[in-house]
């Protein structure tokens, strides 16, 4: 029994080595640029993962998180993700794919973009539900100006511009995904910083 035990752990002892070697070489054969890129969206998720659990947990307490500051967040992270979006179409560079010359321009058309008519039924149901539900939030309006607590229209003016930011947002990428699609960009610190914040 001991023999097995001190094999099992001189094979684990080699396996994490190898692991921690290969690693390694990995963190040393990184690009800047790819190293920057994730410790930004690492920072960033960090924040947005602190300020969810925040509200949470904070709940339990005697003061009460307030409910705007992750929609705010959310909001300047979408934003963000626009302003990136903009920039990387702006002045990534970028070569257009190669396409099949024999097929007829209507066939190339079907199956260059065939991968965005699933993300266009999702943008418009979005954008419909944002846009019912600024219409229900401006029906409510006579109630908010009521309100003497400050802390609570802040929330009802983050309540009404948080479809609005996300609107924005998914319109410029729906813009730049039709732009751009199946178009290759070259590697650069730009377009790498620009996707880690379009992740988060």
């Amino acid at each position: 029994m001991a023999e097995n035990a001190a094999g099992l752990f001189k094979r684990v002892k080699e396996y994490m080595i190898s692991e921690w070697k290969l690693l390694a070489r990995c963190v040393g054969s990184a690009s800047p640029d790819r190293s920057s890129a994730a410790v930004l969206f690492l920072v960033m998720f960090a924040t947005s993962v602190t300020c969810t659990s925040s509200r949470y947990l904070m709940e339990s307490q005697p003061g009460r998180f307030p409910n705007y500051v992750v929609p705010w967040l959310i909001i300047g992270y979408e934003l963000l993700a626009a302003v990136c979006v903009g920039l990387i179409w702006r002045y990534a560079h970028n070569r257009p794919p190669d396409e099949d010359t024999s097929l007829q321009p209507w066939h190339r058309f079907l199956r260059r973009n065939i991968k965005l008519f699933g993300i266009v039924p999702f943008f418009f149901a979005i954008f419909v539900f944002d846009v019912f539900r600024v219409i229900a939030n401006l029906s409510c309006i006579d109630a908010w100006l009521a309100c003497s607590s400050n802390s609570i229209r802040v929330e009802h003016i983050t309540d009404l511009l948080y479809p609005v930011a996300r609107t924005v947002y998914l319109c410029v990428e729906l813009l730049f995904c039709v732009k751009f699609n199946a178009a290759d960009f070259f590697q650069n610190t730009l377009v790498l910083a620009g996707l880690a914040i379009i992740q988060v």
